[in-house]
């Protein structure tokens, strides 16, 4: 039986689904958001997210499925 428990970083991905990926909570998520200068509450742009990734590391056993973005290489 194949095992496949990686977390995916989608385009699309709620800021819920961020914190569990992260297994933080939503409040502390937010406050990351604020470091990198986004302030908003509106819906997460793959920019974003990629800028999150780059600031704080893809978790262990996770992946990234953003098109057209590498966080680690830009």
């Amino acid at each position: 039986m194949k095992e496949n428990n990686k977390k995916v970083i989608r385009s699309g991905i709620t800021r819920l689904q961020l914190a569990d990926v992260y297994n933080i909570s939503p409040d502390v998520l937010s406050q990351w958001f604020h470091a990198i200068g986004v302030t908003h509450s509106r819906t997460l742009k793959p920019k974003e997210v990629a800028l999150l990734v780059r600031a704080n590391g893809l978790p262990e056993n996770c992946e990234m499925r953003i098109p057209v973005l590498d966080p680690l290489n830009q």
